[in-house]
């Protein structure tokens, strides 16, 4: 109880008594008044203030005594807290939140010695996760407060006109202009889904998407559960230099001394994080990205890929998978990113007469599509048949949802030597999306 500040409390409780209790009951909460009975008196106060119940000493002891709790405060104190008023109204509620804060930051460490020492969970990663959640929401103290829109208009009406240089999209994007057209780019609080059948190429688009964006001053991390950091390095070292991935991969570089060197000056990136721990769960994850968003900033988060990741155990697999895609949605909105997550899709359409990948393809689906704020499918038509046709690399990124935007589908080129997506030259179009 060392932080206990009486005379702030019993200050702040006197002026709601007072005609103040406007400007202090939307800002403090009863739990962040210490002495117990100052809760219960504040607790008090605030209902009969969401009640539009009159506040004055005489409604206060009339509502205790009704709920028989007035021997708990006392007639007398009550009648010294109405002598008392604060004169510095801002600087008292910040010392109570902040006294409360460090009080209950006390508490949980003290609730998780004792957690340890008694041996009481399950697992080191539930461990962290529960204690992570329980600081985070120790300091979620923001309060969405209702705001007038002239007030949203006047702070928001530049953001409009900037937007024009940026031909309206988001500064995180795929860096695929016609892709960029359709879904505005990636904002902060959106979860992604980029699904594909196997050998498509959807790493090549995170691996692309995440060079893109560092190179763009964006801070970005990259997950990689199925390649290591080595390998996602030179498939961006291709990307970047222009010499073919098979030589790389097999050391025939002899040709290629200056460009690769080239290549790795431009790819050595400082706000590019990559892991590639395969056996990585949800909850070390989180943890990291939050590590990083507080030391470094970050403006993009991307994870290839979605049903390799270990959540929280539940009934069945679907079920597991709906946990992991909200979880990540609620970290988009608390770290503000955007969340890019790959994931696989079924072989559904190989029985069907029209192969495009649909909504319901997403394999283990749990609430992805529910969860997430855009779909997208990368399609390849004659992947993996054997075909002699000139466009064999013709590539279609279908927009299956697209929350407040348009869905659609545009063509790109796969350019599989140098392990990217370019613009579609040869016949540039938007397509409309299928129905599934």
């Amino acid at each position: 109880m060392g932080l206990y500040n009486q005379e702030a409390e019993q200050s702040i409780l006197g002026s709601c008594l007072n005609g103040q209790a406007d400007n202090i009951i939307p800002h403090i909460k009863p739990n962040e008044f210490i002495e117990q009975r100052h809760q219960l008196i504040y607790k008090t106060l605030s209902n009969m203030y969401q009640e539009d119940k009159p506040i004055s000493l005489t409604t206060l002891h009339e509502q205790l005594r009704f709920k028989n709790e007035i021997d708990k405060v006392g007639v007398m104190y009550l009648t010294e807290l109405a002598t008392k008023q604060t004169y510095t109204l801002e600087q008292d509620i910040s010392l109570i939140k902040q006294n409360a804060y460090i009080y209950n930051f006390s508490n949980i460490l003290n609730k998780f010695q004792q957690i340890v020492k008694g041996n009481h969970y399950k697992s080191l990663d539930e461990l962290k996760e529960t204690f992570e959640t329980e600081l985070n929401d120790l300091g979620d103290t923001k309060r969405e407060q209702l705001v007038s829109a002239y007030d949203v208009m006047v702070n928001h009406v530049e953001t409009i006109f900037e937007r024009k240089k940026t031909d309206g999209i988001a500064r995180v994007r795929s860096f695929i202009g016609k892709l960029d057209f359709m879904t505005g780019g990636w904002k902060p609080g959106q979860l992604i889904i980029i699904g594909a059948r196997p050998g498509i190429g959807k790493s090549v688009v995170a691996e692309q998407v995440a060079i893109d964006n560092a190179l763009n001053k964006n801070t970005v991390a990259m997950f990689s559960l199925e390649m290591v950091k080595e390998e996602i390095l030179e498939r961006a070292l291709s990307n970047k230099s222009g010499v073919p991935f098979q030589c790389i991969r097999t050391g025939e570089t002899e040709n290629f001394v200056k460009p690769i060197t080239n290549g790795v000056a431009k790819i050595s990136l400082d706000n590019l994080f990559l892991c590639d721990d395969f056996s990585i769960n949800l909850a070390e994850i989180k943890s990291q990205a939050r590590k990083l968003r507080r030391s470094k900033g970050l403006d993009i988060l991307i994870i290839d890929y979605l049903t390799l990741i270990e959540g929280e155990k539940a009934e069945n697999r679907n079920q597991e998978i709906g946990k992991i895609t909200r979880s990540l949605k609620k970290l988009s909105r608390e770290l503000e990113i955007p969340i890019i997550v790959l994931s696989q899709l079924s072989r559904k359409p190989d029985g069907r007469s029209q192969t495009r990948p649909i909504l319901s393809d997403l394999r283990e689906s749990g609430n992805i599509e529910q969860d997430a704020d855009q779909v997208i499918f990368i399609h390849r038509e004659r992947a993996g048949k054997d075909s002699e046709e000139e466009y064999d690399n013709e590539t279609e990124f279908i927009v299956a949802k697209n929350r407040g935007g348009k869905t659609g589908r545009i063509k790109a080129t796969f350019e599989g030597d140098y392990q990217r997506f370019s613009e579609w030259v040869i016949e540039a179009q938007q397509l409309p999306v299928e129905k599934g």
